[in-house]
């Protein structure tokens, strides 16, 4: 199998299997007040510094949840309450490229009595930075923007709006589960970021919201005073190891990380465009991540060509991973101004750290006269 959807969930790396496999030995509760619970202690404080340093924050703003979805939603109802307990307006901004586990937890503030407002796109996915700063005149109390598309791949430029986000006196929200590992966060100006161990190669299951010091933020989840009384439950110590190793070894080789999957992203792209007539592209090429590909042939469809791919021992998805749980198109690529035919035939490929430069060039020999057939049902595109 050729695993071409690490967006999805990267496989585990070897170092992060290794500590998993080390904290499982002796495995106590992090509170006990013994040796056994002094060591899984320092192992959750070893991977809270890894996080740390990866996200660019102190290690006490690292607050471990079970993924990225229980992160955003802590960032989005934490803050929310905290901005209605101290009477602040009961108003939000978010981009219309955000994954449901943002967008959702939005929909039920605005049914809640919030003035909920969506930031559009255009058809590249990029922000509209005009619209955003009229958007901000209307003295919004939560932004938030996503770094990196999940679907697409589209990076946003944090470097810009992120400071005028936090200028005009707004809490930025940074979903950046598909960006860190990647991109550098130290210049987005984000009060709160939310990231997920298993896309970067760490286990499924665990994940961080970065909190900073200085957010309005009030606790969902209430028991323990586990995580400063952040986040209450035992922490699961040996997810959390596995995930500061991985993201100790994301950050250490991003650079080259970054230039190497650029470069076999563009050999596929390259080759599918060269090769496969009436094949699309999704998303603004010039800004994709580096591990992203995002393409449609307009009029076949998603689920013959997963499939046919799966025969071929390529694995792939047709946008958010989650999405192929339901049928309905997606809203990001509709935002997008998508016609129905190219949201039908919209694939996503999506490389990692395991991925290497013959499996790419085998992938394009076994899927490339797949998509050749499929494409000869479609319509050509002028």
């Amino acid at each position: 199998m050729i695993y071409l959807d690490h967006a999805a969930s990267s496989p585990l790396r070897p170092v992060a299997r290794l500590a998993l496999l080390e904290s499982l030995e002796g495995m106590a509760n992090a509170a006990g007040r013994h040796a056994l619970g002094r060591l899984a202690s320092r192992r959750v404080e070893i991977a809270r510094q890894a996080v740390a340093e990866l996200a660019a924050c102190e290690a006490s703003e690292v607050v471990f949840t079970a993924g990225g979805t229980e992160a955003n939603n802590l960032a989005i109802w934490g803050t929310a309450s905290a901005i209605e307990a101290r009477g602040g307006a009961r108003r939000a901004v978010l981009s219309a490229l955000e994954h449901a586990c943002v967008r959702k937890p939005f929909e039920r503030l605005a049914r809640q009595g919030w003035e909920i407002e969506t930031l559009a796109v255009d058809s590249m996915g990029r922000f509209d930075g005009n619209e955003l700063r009229r958007l901000l005149k209307g003295k919004p109390s939560l932004v938030s923007l996503m770094a990196v598309n999940n679907e697409m791949g589209v990076v946003q430029n944090l470097e810009t709006w992120g400071p005028e986000v936090r200028a005009s006196g707004a809490a930025l929200h940074v979903d950046a589960v598909q960006a860190l590992g990647y991109l550098a966060p130290e210049n987005w100006a984000a009060s709160l970021l939310t990231l997920s161990a298993h896309k970067l190669g760490g286990p499924q299951g665990v994940g961080a919201l970065i909190l900073r010091r200085d957010t309005p933020w009030e606790p969902v989840l209430l028991g323990g005073p586990h995580e400063q009384g952040r986040r209450p439950g035992t922490l699961a110590v040996p997810a959390i190891a596995s995930f500061g190793a991985a993201a100790r070894e994301a950050l250490s080789t991003r650079d080259v990380e970054t230039v190497r999957l650029k470069g076999l992203n563009s050999l596929m792209a390259e080759e599918l465009l060269n090769r496969v007539p009436n094949l699309r592209l999704i998303g603004d090429t010039e800004t994709r991540a580096p591990h992203i590909l995002a393409v449609s042939l307009p009029g076949s469809s998603a689920s013959f060509l997963l499939e046919e791919l799966d025969m071929l021992g390529i694995a792939a998805s047709s946008g958010a991973a989650c999405s192929s749980l339901k049928q309905d198109p997606s809203p990001v690529l509709e935002s997008m101004g998508l016609t129905a035919a190219e949201i039908e035939g919209s694939i996503r490929f999506s490389l990692g750290w395991s991925t290497t430069e013959s499996e790419i060039r085998e992938a394009l020999h076994r899927m490339i006269p797949v998509m050749v057939r499929a494409s000869n049902f479609t319509p050509r595109i002028t």
